[in-house]
């Protein structure tokens, strides 16, 4: 490389600057050079970041028909998007859904041990808008191109709201078998109660017939058939009439057939209070049973498609940085040379 004699009392000038930079252009073409191919190269070996977009209807009540059977449970549609708003905001059914779709997730690198906190850095990359003006649900998903992500972003829709409406059929099955259980302990309360009566009408039908035997009334005594007498006697028969009668007054014959028609009952429950009430209820809801194929959560849907990305900031940035960086060095090189070059 030339050397020029300056005097030393001269000041730098930026001729002597642009002297060594046309001397040494090829030095820094090279490195110019040089620092464009790692940034070009960082560019294309680093993994790029995709997103997709997946849209849903809001339901309709007429969906949600099938879960309103016998008015077991009340499932409105507003609820329904709001339940489907907390379950993806959340991701309640995230970690059943890795267990379930792992080969969704070959891409990732995740550790069980870290799991949780490998899901939360995934889970991170949705994003939710209500769209309040088309009654419809935008779900958004970030990932890196190596991740088949419009296919883990319709499958993971796709089983929480599948999960969403188990739920809603697990309510109504519960509260079928609550329904049920309140209907069988009613019955059981009212067979309980008929069979204490009928032991208390077997006792008073047995003193009954002790005491017309006893006093030998075989047949009913009715007042009305028994023979004329004074007035007197007339004034009490009517008193007696008005009265209720004693039960052995239908005499033991009568008495003791009831007695034994009572003990001969095969089947009390024909006898139970409201028992064609309580068949009836119990048969239709034994036999209610929900159709998931007429339950639909959502009105429509558009199915996961990617979008466009706007440039990555980060690798911008440092982009500006590296060129800057490389400037401003090259010039401090060349301006030191400068200086050095007068000794």
């Amino acid at each position: 490389m030339k050397k020029f004699n300056y005097d030393q009392n001269s000041e730098i000038s930026i001729g002597d600057i642009l002297t060594h930079l046309k001397m040494d252009w090829k030095f820094l073409l090279t490195t110019i050079t040089l620092f464009l191919v790692v940034i070009f190269s960082y560019n294309a070996l680093r993994t790029k970041t995709l997103k997709s977009k997946l849209i849903l209807g809001k339901p309709e009540s007429s969906k949600l028909l099938e879960l309103k059977k016998g008015s077991l449970i009340n499932i409105s549609k507003e609820r329904v998007f709001q339940d489907i708003v907390k379950s993806l905001s959340n991701h309640y059914y995230i970690f059943e859904f890795y267990n379930n779709n792992k080969e969704l997730f070959k891409k990732y690198i995740i550790d069980d041990k870290k799991l949780a906190n490998n899901l939360e850095s995934i889970t991170s990359n949705f994003k939710l808008t209500n769209n309040k003006d088309y009654d419809s649900l935008t779900v958004e998903f970030k990932y890196p191109e190596t991740v088949d992500g419009n296919n883990l972003l319709n499958a993971y829709i796709e089983f929480t709201i599948k999960k969403i409406k188990q739920s809603y059929i697990n309510e109504h099955t519960e509260q079928k078998k609550y329904f049920i259980d309140n209907l069988n302990n009613d019955h059981q309360l009212k067979k309980r109660m008929y069979t204490t009566t009928k032991q208390v009408n077997l006792t008073k039908l047995n003193e009954a017939i002790q005491i017309a035997k006893k006093i030998g009334l075989k047949k009913p005594f009715d007042l009305t058939n028994a023979p004329k007498a004074d007035k007197s006697r007339t004034i009490l028969k009517a008193e007696i009439n008005n009265q209720i009668k004693p039960m052995y007054y239908r005499g033991y014959k009568a008495l003791t057939a009831e007695r034994q028609a009572l003990i001969n009952r095969e089947n009390d429950d024909l006898y139970i209070a409201d028992i064609a009430d309580y068949k009836s209820k119990i048969a239709y809801y034994k036999k209610l049973n929900l159709t998931p194929n007429k339950i639909s959560l959502i009105q429509w849907k558009i199915s996961a498609y990617q979008i466009p990305t706007p440039p990555n900031k980060i690798f911008f940035y440092f982009s500006i940085i590296l060129i800057i960086s490389t400037i401003f060095t090259l010039l401090i090189y060349f301006i030191a040379k400068s200086f050095f070059a007068r000794d």
